[in-house]
């Protein structure tokens, strides 16, 4: 991930994106934040039918119920994982990093998602 504004790189970060074994991938396109929100519950059906429930300490949503957030459970981010350990679609970041894009980005901040 890659974050600019004003035409200047403020946050680079590897990431993991959305599971392409699983066939949840990222969609890419270009999008905009359209929500934001603090220590926020994310839910949804998991893979196998159940619902799962996971919170998140920083939440920016771009496309529907998929957005960037933190992912304290993961240890490792970048390279090939999101082929096999992915996530749901959403872009999942070191915390420390998640925390400081939060306080950068804004409503109507450009997503551009692409690879």
């Amino acid at each position: 991930l890659w974050m600019y504004k004003n035409g200047s790189l403020v946050l680079s970060t590897p990431v993991v994106t959305g599971n392409v074994a699983k066939e949840t991938p990222t969609p890419p396109g270009n999008y905009h934040v359209y929500f934001m929100q603090r220590d926020r519950v994310l839910s949804d059906e998991d893979w196998d039918g159940s619902i799962y429930e996971t919170p998140v300490a920083y939440w920016m949503a771009f496309n529907r119920g998929i957005g960037l957030h933190d992912a304290p459970w993961r240890y490792s981010f970048g390279g090939t994982i999101y082929k096999s350990n992915g996530s749901h679609g959403c872009i999942n970041m070191p915390p420390r990093l998640a925390a400081a894009a939060y306080d950068m980005i804004y409503i109507g901040f450009p997503v551009y998602v692409h690879y």
